[in-house]
């Protein structure tokens, strides 16, 4: 039909949060990205939880595992003007055995002392030289890369820069996971 313009749909972009680890959360994650997967969805699952990151270990993926991820992306956006590093070197994609969907997975890159020292530079609220977001950076150049339906996001547990930004930017929606003890009496959310 001449003359109707077709917008594509938004991603749709979930935090998994908790406050102490050890609560699912990551569990949770792998299991709704794989079911995703399975019912014809394109999910890009997301390591945020930088300095405990794991999401990646869970999967078998190709390539086997990235050299870089989400860490370096950041910071080349933050401090270096000229990005070396392009979004299709940041991932993975997992095979999901008869899925009609897709699952790729963005770790939070290698553990090394470079990534440490990045990590103690980098910050959530930094932004790249034309002003950006990092993460509006990221969502913008993963759907033209990958189009996803989904981005999962597996969050840095406790109160912190990371998990904030987890939870007030990247996230339309969030999937808050709590243990019942004494902490979530003392905790005023």
């Amino acid at each position: 039909v001449t003359g109707v313009q077709t917008c594509a749909l938004p991603i749709y972009t979930v935090t998994f949060y908790s406050f102490k680890g050890g609560v699912g959360r990551t569990t949770a994650l792998i299991h709704v990205a794989w079911i995703l997967a399975q019912r014809g969805r394109k999910v890009v699952a997301v390591d945020l939880d930088l300095e405990a990151p794991g999401l990646s270990t869970a999967f078998s993926l190709q390539p086997e595992p990235p050299i870089f991820g989400l860490v370096d992306y950041f910071y080349e956006r933050a401090y270096m003007p000229e990005h070396k590093i392009q979004i299709g070197e940041i991932f993975g994609e997992v095979n999901v055995p008869n899925a009609t969907g897709r699952l790729f997975i963005v770790p939070s890159g290698e553990l090394n002392l470079n990534y440490i020292a990045k990590i103690d530079d980098l910050r959530a609220t930094s932004l790249t030289t034309e002003g950006e977001t990092l993460w509006s950076v990221f969502v913008k150049d993963i759907k033209r890369h990958l189009n996803p339906d989904f981005i999962l996001v597996d969050s840095r547990t406790g109160l912190n820069q990371w998990g904030a930004f987890s939870l007030l930017q990247a996230a339309d929606e969030s999937v808050i996971f709590l243990f019942p003890n004494d902490q979530i009496g003392r905790a005023h959310v």
